[in-house]
């Protein structure tokens, strides 16, 4: 569905945060409960799979890895994290995906949902077998210049919760006000096949100058939630027919997302710089063990020019914005740089797991996935 440093140099960093710091919100009296801890343990990958790239998601029995590049789904029983099996989704012939895959949902029955660009919705069984498909008509939407985001989507009870864009991709061709009147989340009945706009593009988050990131994912509560996450210090919740907003702000960001200090649509790599390798809150997880959001947030990092799988590369950089489950912010943590990629996350018992694979980590083991545990600290 899944599913995001630093500027060169340091002297301009330091004057750029002192000066941001009167605009930060985030009260760091309170953000010392969590600390990285020496405890570590692996996840064995198929063969030949390799690090990064991949897709995790689970449910209560089971915790999946899924390549996008191969179309397979690796499956780990969630108590053991042994590998039980490794499948192969179809995206040829009769049986398979239309178009490929956008993003990928598991159920807690073991029931899989794929959405193709095709604006297609999967039901698949436990086999990976297609059962039911949907086709969702967003010709509507289209004439009132919205386009559908394939590439995120959750399921709560009966519907599909999808975000959405304004149709042209230069979105500096609208706007700001005319933006904040455009929905960016609609809902997908799966009995009525009725597509349904609900929360709007938020003013604040919007401000007067949209070359920026602006466009959301979204992410399952702990509940029938249905969670926004756009680049900004507030996160955004759909609950019961109205939507709220919750401070979620690392303190080392800026209140306000990067914003471009030019055109950025007439520029390719300023578009890339903005959308993908600034400063960029990724996504954001609830962990019901441990009764916890995790939001992710990566530093602003351009790749070099020589990289050329973009797959491969990992920002050096990580924080983590830790939310208990009313959505209070009680903490934050900086991951060990190039030691870290949490976008791969796992929970038990003793608390929540980052992934320690990266590129420039000189521990990386070609057949594991190495995780280390994030600890809650008792405070005096």
């Amino acid at each position: 569905m899944s599913c995001k440093y630093f500027f060169p140099l340091l002297i301009l960093l330091t004057v750029l945060n002192a000066c941001a710091g009167s605009e930060n919100n985030a009260d760091k009296s309170n953000l010392n409960k969590f600390q990285i801890s020496e405890e570590t343990f692996d996840l064995k990958l198929p063969e030949g799979w390799g690090h990064f790239g991949h897709r995790m998601l689970s449910n209560s029995s089971n915790v999946y890895l899924f390549d996008p590049s191969r179309n397979s789904l690796a499956e780990y029983d969630r108590n053991t994290l042994q590998l039980s099996l490794v499948r192969e989704v179809q995206t040829e012939g009769p049986e398979g995906i239309k178009g490929g895959i956008a993003d990928l949902w598991v159920d807690e029955d073991g029931i899989f949902w794929i959405m193709s660009p095709a604006d297609i919705l999967y039901q698949l069984n436990r086999d990976l077998k297609i059962v039911k498909t949907w086709e969702l008509s967003s010709e509507d939407l289209m004439e009132e210049g919205l386009s559908l985001m394939t590439f995120s989507f959750v399921k709560v009870g009966d519907k599909i919760y999808l975000p959405v864009m304004p149709l042209s991709f230069d979105w500096t061709v609208h706007s700001p006000s005319e933006i904040s009147e455009m929905p960016n989340l609609v809902s997908f009945d799966l009995e009525s096949n009725e597509i349904i706009k609900l929360s709007n593009y938020d003013s604040e988050f919007l401000g007067t100058n949209l070359n920026k990131l602006i466009l959301p994912t979204i992410f399952k509560g702990k509940g029938q939630e249905v969670l926004i996450n756009h680049n900004f210090k507030n996160i955004y919740v759909h609950d019961q027919g109205e939507t709220s907003k919750y401070l979620a702000l690392l303190s080392a960001f800026k209140n306000h997302p990067p914003i471009s200090n030019k055109s950025m649509f007439e520029d390719m790599k300023e578009i890339m710089r903005i959308v993908s390798y600034s400063d960029i809150y990724e996504g954001i997880q609830y962990f019901p063990e441990n009764q916890i959001y995790i939001r992710i947030a990566k530093f602003e990092e351009v790749p070099d020019e020589s990289q050329t799988d973009m797959r491969q590369f990992i920002q050096s950089k990580w924080g983590l914005v830790i939310l208990n489950s009313d959505l209070e912010l009680i903490g934050e943590i900086l991951l060990p740089e190039n030691q870290s990629n949490p976008n791969y996350m796992i929970e038990n018992s003793k608390g929540v797991w980052y992934s320690t694979a990266h590129g420039n980590n000189p521990e990386l083991d070609e057949e594991f996935l190495t995780f280390r545990l994030i600890e809650r600290v008792e405070l005096d």
